[in-house]
């Protein structure tokens, strides 16, 4: 056989091979199978290539040792629907479940249980209770320990941590979409927010302090929002806002003031809105300008 018709011979084999979900040589962490939701064909695509679809379709994604990693579909460029992973065996583990933007997982067994990252390294482990996290713990892919939870029916403390070690925040967790941060450090450990609470977690004050150790902001909660006087700080400890809250939003009067202890700002709002008047200054103590408002409409100026 002349070498040429050989050629073409073998061209047209391959382009008689129609590659599957099952073809080994892309069942890793580099390719996704993709089911076109228009077509119903299937293709292999590089993850980090050009090629990675937008598409609406299926997704089938894979440990680097053959096993499926994850089953989801892609409607309007956004997940919907269901979630399923599976562990590194190949066994289904968790659903996750979206709903106008919100993920709610669902673990299938309650049991000892871990997940890996599609290469093999360990993201967490721990207990399942509840189907969700019970005592758990997650990684960074260094091994470093990210987050720790201790919950029970989705209540207790779940505790965020710096990549060197140092804890990040302290929350604590009462129902699956009922969470208050209580506290939270620099990446060296020094404290930037505190929250005390009293009657179950409800009510008490908050503080913020900047990386130096200084209080730079203060004020109460009520019901687990903002409520009533906020006070704000320079660094240097001279007044920088009085702010009123109602429900976890501005309403009231609201001061803001230059450094030097001049007024800059006088605003009065309802429930986040600008209603009444509106007065601002220059740093030197002069009215740069005088405005009223109503349902955050400008409905008079003042000549200045």
């Amino acid at each position: 056989m002349k070498p040429y018709l050989l050629l073409l011979f073998i061209v047209i084999a391959l382009a008689g091979c129609k590659t599957t979900i099952d073809d080994s040589r892309y069942r890793n962490e580099n390719y996704v199978w993709w089911v076109d939701a228009k077509t119903g064909e299937g293709h292999w695509v590089p993850i980090d290539g050009e090629g990675m679809p937008v598409g609406d379709g299926v997704f089938t994604r894979f440990y680097f040792n053959g096993n499926v990693f994850s089953k989801y579909r892609i409607a309007n460029g956004k997940p919907v629907d269901t979630t399923v992973y599976y562990d590194i065996k190949g066994q289904p583990m968790a659903r996750e479940y979206a709903n106008n933007g919100d993920t709610l997982m669902y673990f299938l067994h309650n049991s000892p249980a871990k997940t890996h990252s599609q290469t093999g390294v360990l993201w967490g482990e721990g207990t399942i209770s509840g189907h969700t996290y019970g005592h758990w713990r997650k990684y960074y892919e260094s091994g470093k320990v990210h987050v720790v939870y201790n919950l029970k029916n989705d209540t207790g403390w779940v505790k965020n941590y710096y990549e060197n070690g140092t804890c990040e925040d302290s929350d604590y967790q009462e129902g699956k979409h009922n969470s208050i941060n209580i506290k939270h450090w620099s990446v060296d450990g020094k404290l930037l927010m505190a929250v005390y609470l009293t009657d179950h977690n409800r009510n008490g004050y908050w503080e913020q302090h900047s990386p130096l150790g200084q209080l730079i902001g203060k004020g109460y909660i009520v019901n687990r929002v903002k409520e009533g006087e906020i006070r704000a700080w320079f660094e240097s400890g001279k007044l920088k806002m009085i702010q009123h809250a109602k429900n976890g939003v501005a309403d009231g009067r609201q001061l803001i003031y230059y450094e030097n202890g001049r007024l800059k700002l006088d605003v009065q709002l309802t429930n986040g809105v600008l209603n009444g008047e509106r007065k601002m200054y220059s740093e030197d103590g002069k009215l740069t300008s005088d405005e009223m408002f109503e349902n955050g409409q400008v409905i008079g100026k003042i000549k200045l």
